[in-house]
């Protein structure tokens, strides 16, 4: 009924309001036990919203939401997994939920078409690492082992999100990226640049060689879902 799926939109505004406030009291926590109070609410309060959100019609909050779930609950019990690229993994998640408590999209948007991923990296566990992070909400991805073979797959098939190692030999990450720019259909698909340097000359890097995001590494498997599905809706929406 419009009206149950009205409630369920304001009270989810509401929901994310206060998890925006925990964010940011968890960046600013004086101590550790202080910064792990606080995420075990913001876990406590992700789980209320996944259960809230089984109405059929807001399928994509769910998504969103069960990736954010999984990510507090590691943080929840292992804090010292906090740094600021998980913050803003997490913030750009809440964005994104705003976005649709206020414009409503069809239920099958994460679905139909289906999802393409694409995860470039040299490292074979690196590779296989995201393959099953990804699988927990999308079909497996498509791989690569380095910038040519990459850039081979860019030409013939479009992707909603590409994770690309940088430091590879040959080809490095930056250049991969360039390059995939000049593809006609990927000039404009989000990159997400995964590296063992997430330190900010890092990130103004990643953002001058058209990247849309940093992941560093180690990452954890809820952070890489949470910033795919993230990066998909606002793709689709």
């Amino acid at each position: 009924a419009p009206e149950a799926l009205r409630e369920f939109y304001d009270a989810t505004l509401r929901g994310l309001t206060e998890l925006r406030t925990l964010l940011s009291e968890i960046s600013r926590a004086p101590d550790e036990a202080a910064r792990q109070a606080r995420l075990v609410e913001s876990f406590a309060r992700a789980s209320a919203l996944r259960e809230s959100a089984k109405l059929p019609e807001v399928r994509p909050i769910w998504q969103v939401v069960f990736a954010l779930e999984g990510l507090l609950h590691r943080l929840s019990t292992k804090p010292a997994d906090l740094s600021p690229s998980v913050i803003r993994t997490a913030a750009g998640a809440l964005d994104v939920l705003e976005r649709l408590c206020r414009q409503p999209v069809r239920p099958d948007l994460v679905t139909e078409p289906p999802v393409q991923i694409l995860a470039v990296d040299d490292d074979a566990v690196c590779r296989r690492a995201i393959s099953l992070a990804l699988a927990k909400l999308f079909n497996m991805p498509g791989l690569a082992p380095d910038g040519t073979a990459a850039l081979a797959l860019a030409g013939r098939q479009a992707y909603d999100v590409i994770f690309l190692d940088v430091e590879m030999p040959g080809m490095d990450g930056f250049a991969t990226c360039a390059k995939i720019r000049e593809t006609e259909l990927n000039r404009t698909t989000p990159v997400v640049f995964v590296t063992r340097h997430s330190d900010f000359a890092s990130r103004a890097k990643s953002s001058l060689n058209g990247g849309d995001g940093l992941l560093g590494k180690p990452f954890l498997v809820f952070e890489v879902v949470l910033k795919a599905i993230t990066l998909v809706l606002q793709g689709r929406l």
